[in-house]
């Protein structure tokens, strides 16, 4: 019995190391995307960018072990959730003020009066289908981004749901 406890003792180290490897390695990718996000649109937007810049600073994996050891084991919750809502706060503050692109603008000939028929130049067929196709092809890609990140998410939250519910694991 004894030797059958300290097997899925290391069985369950080994899965929290590896969970934490992976946190990590999630939350240093997601913190240097936020401080790219600021070094990019910090002549732009500078106030949302600053919190960005804090959003991706606070969830750095050793800014957070910092912050961890200054803080007693019964505030840790309390920490993870103002930080988790301060993190979300931020990026939808950065979200809604970026500023918009100003190339997406095809361009289309007024119509002014119902008599007239606007010139159509054959340049400008083709490089509005190449707009097109340059867009859809940016489109294909970016759904096949949100794909893999639903991926991803899907895999964290089954690895969170087996180490909160143990019952579940399937190992």
């Amino acid at each position: 019995m004894n030797s059958r406890d300290d097997e899925e003792s290391k069985v369950d180290s080994k899965f929290n190391k590896g969970k934490e490897r992976v946190k990590n390695v999630v939350l240093w990718i997601v913190s240097i995307l936020f401080l790219l996000f600021f070094v990019l649109y910090s002549k732009e937007a500078l106030v949302p960018s600053i919190g960005i810049l804090i959003a991706g600073f606070l969830i750095m994996p050793p800014i957070n072990a910092q912050i961890r050891k200054h803080i007693s084991n019964k505030n840790q919750g309390t920490y993870t959730a103002i930080k988790t809502i301060m993190v979300i706060t931020l990026l939808l503050v950065f979200l809604s003020n970026i500023p918009q692109s100003e190339s997406n603008n095809l361009n289309v000939p007024q119509i002014t009066d119902a008599n007239t028929i606007p010139s159509i130049d054959e340049n400008s067929i083709k490089e509005n289908n190449r707009l097109l196709r340059v867009t859809d092809y940016f489109l294909k890609k970016y759904l096949l981004f949100l794909l893999q990140i639903k991926k991803i998410y899907y895999i964290i939250k089954l690895s969170i749901d087996s180490f909160t519910y143990p019952e579940r694991r399937s190992y």
